[in-house]
């Protein structure tokens, strides 16, 4: 009995460097239970105990080997555990921000030094630094995207709204972020790259949009032409709804919008109302009125104040033309036909009082 506690003992030590040597734990497992074995039955013949190694030291190295093969189960559970966590972490990365996978590449580099000391198997080992290496080398990519992606939008303040609008977004900005997302940088860091970019855009369309608004109007005063203002207007809105996506203040840009859109009718209705007013003093009048034989009193009363009547409104007509700057052409051939009919008007007003000559008295008009 006493010899097979020997041979059990010298199994377990040749086990133990084994496992130290190799990582190789089956034997210690085998030779945990042999030893076992051949200690059950000591207890009566400790008195007269005459092994090469002493009870004391055969209980001693049962103790180590149980408390080695609990250690390195304990850190091979424990390292399984942390993998997996990081495995998880790996498949949804773009919600992990960089600081929590340094820490959980620090977990699992730590997990890997305690199950490398405790003689956990070599394979599970290696498997465990490859995860920790690729997700070292995720973080240090993702910084690097990230670096480069704060430098383009560190440029992207610095660019003109001229250069956005003639050149369009910066294409290495553009690149920058679909590399973000290509290597799955945290969505917050994209998605507030993604949101800059589009308000410098929305910004710069915007501002052009109301400048170009802003002085179609005030060329319309000068060349009563409204195709220049119609195709600003046009491009107002999109540019006024992209840019309150992008949360700016877009209060003004409408006013100026229903300004200009005002502009349009009202150039339009005076128009279309001086053309009326032209055509209705047309009716009235004669033409020839200064070839004919001059009419009664009673009947040149009459004809003067009908066309009075539509002068007048044709009068009104051509202001309201002129100040909603209707087109010039129109403007001045109604003032044209104004000064016309008003001087057929005083004819019939001559004529009412019995004066022989056209011409116009000093004073009247």
């Amino acid at each position: 009995m006493q010899a097979k506690v020997d041979a059990a003992v010298k199994d377990g030590l040749e086990a133990m460097e084994l496992l130290k040597r190799t990582s190789r734990h089956e034997l210690v497992e085998v030779t945990i239970e042999e030893l076992q074995a051949a200690l059950k039955p000591t207890g009566i013949f400790k008195s007269k105990w005459d092994a090469k190694h002493t009870l004391a030291e055969a209980e001693e190295l049962l103790q180590t080997m149980r408390e080695a093969a609990a250690k390195r189960e304990q850190a091979s559970s424990h390292l399984a555990s942390v993998v997996a966590q990081v495995q998880q972490i790996l498949t949804h990365v773009h919600d992990i921000e960089q600081k929590d996978l340094m820490v959980q590449s620090s977990d699992l580099a730590k997990a890997i030094e305690e199950a490398y000391l405790a003689f956990a198997d070599n394979a599970v080992c290696e498997e465990a630094r490859q995860v920790l290496l690729h997700a070292s080398n995720v973080h240090d990519h993702r910084a690097a995207l990230i670096r480069e992606l704060k430098a383009e939008l560190g440029q992207l303040k610095k660019t003109t709204t001229k250069q956005l609008i003639n050149r369009g977004a910066p294409p290495k900005l553009t690149k920058a972020i679909e590399s973000c997302v290509d290597k799955h940088v945290p969505l917050h860091i994209v998605r507030d790259a993604q949101a800059k970019l589009k308000h410098a855009m929305s910004f710069a369309g915007f501002s052009v949009a109301t400048e170009k608004v802003s002085v179609a109007l005030k060329d319309l005063k000068i060349t009563t032409d409204l195709t220049l203002l119609r195709a600003a207007v046009e491009e107002l809105p999109p540019a006024i709804e992209a840019a309150r996506s992008s949360g700016m203040d877009v209060a003004q840009a409408l006013e100026l919008l229903a300004q200009a859109q005002s502009a349009i009718s009202n150039h339009q209705k005076s128009a279309d109302g001086l053309t009326a007013a032209v055509a209705a003093v047309n009716k009235e009048r004669n033409p020839d009125f200064s070839k004919q034989t001059k009419p009664k009193p009673a009947e040149a009363a009459r004809l003067k104040e009908r066309l009075n009547r539509v002068v007048m409104a044709l009068d009104l007509a051509v202001n309201q033309a002129i100040h909603y700057s209707a087109p010039r052409e129109i403007v001045t051939k109604a003032r044209t036909l104004l000064t016309d009919a008003r001087s057929e008007a005083r004819f019939y007003e001559y004529a009412e009082q019995g004066i022989e000559t056209r011409e116009i008295p000093a004073g009247w008009g």
